[in-house]
């Protein structure tokens, strides 16, 4: 696992700060989304909610600086889209999953 990381960390030295914040997010939203799942166990649309709503921020945040879009001041919103965007869609997948294991 070390080399794997230390690989990766060669392939894109500057961003390291940027993929640590990714990978936190996507981590945290497939931990609310296995929370959600064993509290409200017979609500079934529970578990999606954390990806709905992590894909709704990001959308949000990519259609605030639509008209700037190629502005320097809009990078953070547009990190913030594709975090939000990938950490959504990686925990809808995980609820996927849990509902067709748990079946």
């Amino acid at each position: 696992m070390g080399k794997l990381l230390s690989k990766i960390t060669e392939i894109f030295p500057g961003n390291t700060e940027y993929m640590g914040v990714a990978l936190v997010m996507i981590g945290v939203a497939v931990f609310v989304t296995l929370v959600l799942n064993f509290v409200a166990r017979k609500l079934k649309f529970v578990k999606y909610l954390p990806g709905i709503v992590l894909i709704f921020v990001g959308l949000f945040s990519i259609f605030s600086v639509i008209d700037n879009l190629f502005d320097p001041v809009s990078l953070n919103n547009i990190f913030i889209f594709i975090t939000c965007v990938a950490a959504g869609l990686v925990s809808i997948l995980f609820a996927l999953i849990i509902g067709i294991v748990s079946n």
